[in-house]
C-alpha cells in the first residue's frame, strides 16, 4: 500500500469515462460532488471519490429478515475492521499523513445495501414486485482509490494492489492526456417516448391516498415515486451526465 499525489488535474467525469474504457470497466465507482466539478472553477470545496477493485462483495437475499441483515453487517463489519488496522499501520509512518488525513475518505469498501435490504433489520415484508434482480448489497474492495480535491485543485491515488502485483505508475501518468483524448460520444437518440407506470388519474387517487394516511395518523413520510421508462441508443453513463449538468448536487453516484 502507497500514496501518490498526481501532478495534474482532469475533471472527474473525464477521468471516469477514460478508466472505464480500460480494463478497470465493470467494478468502477464514482462518489461525485458534482456542485464542486461543474462550479467554473470557483473556489468550491468538495471531493469526488473514484475507487476500483477486481473484488467484490455482493449477494442477492430474498425476503431479507433481521438475522440475515446482521450476518451481512458481521462479514462486512470484520472486512473493514481488518482493512482499518492494515491503512492505520500505513498512514502512521506514512509522510504525506498532515496532507492527507483530512480526506473524507482514503479507503475501504464501496458501495450501496439496496432498500428492501433494510426493510429486514425491521423485519418488515414488501408488497413490491422485485423486476430488476439488484443486489441486497454491493461492495467493492478498492485496488485503487482516487481522491478529487476540487479547492485546492489536486488527485491523490491510494494504491492498494493485490500480493505480488506492482501498480501501474504508468497508466496514471498517461491520465494527465485525457485531455486531449477524443471524448467517446454515445448517439443521442430515444426510440421511443417517455412512459410512467401510471397515468395522471392513478397518480391523483395514490396522491389522495398518501394524504389520508398522514391525516389518520398511519405514517408521518411517504416517498411517493413513479417510474419513467424509455428506450435510447444512449448509454447510461450518457444519461448520468445529462441529469448531472441538469441538477449538480454534493452527492452523486
Amino acid at each position: 500500500m502507497y500514496i501518490q499525489k498526481l501532478e495534474f488535474f482532469v475533471s472527474p467525469t473525464k477521468l471516469y469515462a477514460y478508466l472505464n474504457k480500460g480494463k478497470r470497466k465493470g467494478n468502477l465507482v464514482m462518489l461525485q460532488d458534482a456542485a464542486a466539478s461543474l462550479s467554473g472553477g470557483q473556489d468550491y470545496p468538495g471531493y469526488t471519490i473514484i475507487a476500483y477493485g477486481s473484488e467484490v462483495l455482493s449477494e442477492k437475499i430474498e425476503n431479507a429478515n433481521r438475522n440475515e441483515c446482521k450476518r451481512v453487517c458481521t462479514m462486512l463489519s470484520d472486512t473493514l475492521v481488518e482493512q482499518d488496522r492494515t491503512f492505520a499501520d500505513f498512514l502512521a509512518t506514512c509522510p504525506l499523513r498532515s496532507e492527507i488525513e483530512h480526506f473524507p475518505f482514503l479507503y475501504g469498501l464501496i458501495g450501496f445495501f439496496s432498500y428492501d435490504f433494510g426493510l429486514g433489520f425491521e423485519n418488515i415484508s414488501s408488497t413490491c414486485t422485485d423486476d430488476q434482480e439488484y443486489p441486497s448489497y454491493y461492495f467493492v474492495i478498492p485496488e485503487e482509490v482516487i481522491i478529487i480535491d476540487h479547492l485546492n485543485k489536486t488527485m491523490w491515488v491510494v494504491h492498494v494492489p493485490p500480493d505480488g502485483v506492482q501498480p501501474d505508475e504508468e497508466f496514471f501518468d498517461s491520465l494527465r492526456t485525457i485531455h486531449f483524448k477524443e471524448p467517446y460520444v454515445m448517439v443521442d437518440e430515444f426510440l421511443e417516448p417517455m412512459q410512467s407506470n401510471l397515468t395522471q388519474d392513478e397518480y391523483e387517487e395514490r396522491i389522495q391516498l398518501v394524504k389520508g394516511y398522514l391525516n389518520r395518523g398511519e405514517t408521518y413520510q411517504v416517498n411517493f415515486s413513479q417510474r419513467f421508462t424509455f428506450q435510447s441508443l444512449k448509454s447510461p453513463w450518457e444519461v448520468y451526465k445529462s441529469v448531472t449538468e441538469i441538477n449538480p448536487s454534493k452527492y452523486q453516484a
